[in-house]
């Protein structure tokens, strides 16, 4: 079949799919469609093309059925459009390459907003920097489904009351920027194998999943980044974000970068930023700010199994804990580390927290720097070295703990509790700890090095 060409269509009400484009050997061009589908009818199906299908704008709307449907077809091509379905997909796509670019995409009330498997290429939604400028999906099982996909980028779409805002598996990259989402029953977004994820100034709020908003799980081997800057995200129930390499990625290799987020929890038990990795790390968390209302709570908690080298740094971010018995940052280690932690400050309304809470393997080297610690709630401890495996060096430098709960708590400022092998303390320059009851504890021939904690260099 040779090539057709179709100017500007419009097409309203059809008596079936409003423009079918099939079993096509040919390519195909429509300059500008404009469909309107009738009462249960697909408004535009492109599907079982050999040859390539051409958009250079297409705006399709529809009604309790799918406004773009597509199966199993060459390259499927639009330059811009919108797309509007109510009671149904806006978009199905499957099997077939895409090379797609919509202004806006808004779905309400069917099974799926947006679902796209098994497809290479590229959908994209290049909305605003406004909320909501690229679409809105709404009341939908899941607003945006995506399964063995190449690439998927959106800018300003909203996911609203979902039971899942967004479902991604198996893809390679997947760009956030501007979205919101916001009451889903379930995740926010629930994540696996996914080889890049970058959210950039977005929102996840108000998520019912008692496991996490966030859910970046992988569970094949590979190498693997995330990369969230300013962003909001508000766990009413569960955990913030929760980062898990299973079984089948062990040996993989993550690159995380946090930068500039807010992260707020509600529950008890619940984690702020979590992260469970067996492989290399690299792991960055810079200028955030943290609150937990639940007691029991953790801002930063990061576990790593396996030999392979992990490298953590935490700069500059705010951690507030205002429930009971809860902790700033904890670390626990099953292999070499190398940790920073500078330039933080950490505040405690509730009684019986923690600052840090190390659990160290082997071959750890960490810094703790210039940090800042204020215990309102008392009874706290501001640096907890569970468990410490020597050979390793601890550099403690220019920190300031104020305790100032009540007179009858007992207050701790910087605890070694169990050491094996020889651990090697460095830091010339002052560490001030006000008000500890216990400012200073190590075990007795631990440790080779000093600290300066209150002028005073230990042990001695």
């Amino acid at each position: 079949e040779g090539a057709v060409t179709l100017d500007s269509t419009k097409i309203t009400d059809a008596a079936g799919t409003g423009l079918l484009i099939a079993d096509r050997e040919g390519n195909t061009l429509v300059n500008h469609g404009d469909i309107i589908g009738a009462d249960g009818q697909l408004g535009v199906d492109v599907s079982n093309n050999d040859g390539e299908t051409w958009f250079n704008e297409l705006d399709a709307t529809s009604e309790n059925a799918t406004a773009v449907f597509s199966r199993d077809s060459g390259r499927f091509s639009v330059l811009t459009g919108d797309i509007n379905a109510v009671g149904g997909a806006a978009v199905d796509l499957e099997g077939t390459e895409l090379n797609m670019n919509f202004n806006k995409v808004s779905a309400s009330g069917g099974a799926y907003g947006i679902r796209i498997v098994d497809a290479d290429g590229v959908f994209a939604i290049t909305g605003a920097t406004a909320f909501a400028s690229g679409g809105v999906i709404q009341d939908a099982g899941t607003g945006v489904y995506l399964k063995n996909v190449d690439m998927f980028g959106v800018v300003g779409l909203d996911l609203d009351d979902n039971n899942v805002g967004l479902e991604a598996d198996n893809v390679e990259r997947l760009a956030l920027t501007n979205i919101r989402v916001t009451d889903s029953t379930s995740h926010a977004l629930d994540l696996l194998n996914v080889d890049q994820f970058h959210s950039i100034n977005s929102q996840y709020l108000n998520s019912g999943s008692l496991d996490a908003a966030i859910v970046y799980e992988v569970s094949e081997a590979g190498t693997r980044v995330i990369s969230m800057n300013s962003n909001t995200i508000n766990a009413t129930v569960g955990d913030g974000i929760r980062i898990e390499g299973l079984a089948g990625a062990a040996g993989s290799s993550l690159n995380f970068s946090f930068q500039g987020n807010a992260v707020k929890t509600h529950a008890n038990f619940a984690n702020a930023v979590s992260l469970d990795w067996n492989g290399i790390l690299l792991a960055n968390a810079i200028t955030n700010g943290v609150q937990t209302l639940g007691s029991d709570s953790v801002g930063f908690d990061f576990t790593t199994t396996g030999t392979s080298l992990v490298q953590i740094g935490l700069g500059s971010n705010v951690i507030q804990l205002d429930g009971t018995q809860s902790t700033a940052v904890l670390m626990n280690t099953g292999g070499p580390a190398e940790i920073v932690i500078g330039g933080n400050q950490m505040t405690f309304n509730g009684i019986g927290s923690t600052g840090l809470d190390f659990t160290l393997a082997e071959s750890a080297d960490v810094s703790i720097l210039s940090n800042t610690l204020v215990d309102v709630g008392g009874g706290g401890t501001g640096m907890l070295f569970r468990s410490l495996d020597g050979p390793s060096t601890i550099e403690i430098e220019q920190n300031a703990l104020d305790f100032r709960g009540a007179g009858a708590l007992v207050d701790r400022g910087i605890i070694f509790q169990t050491i094996t092998d020889t651990v090697t303390l460095k830091g010339t320059k002052l560490n001030s700890i006000l008000n500890a009851t216990t400012p200073f504890f190590v075990p007795a021939g631990t440790t080779t090095g000093k600290i300066n904690i209150n002028g005073t260099n230990l042990p001695q």
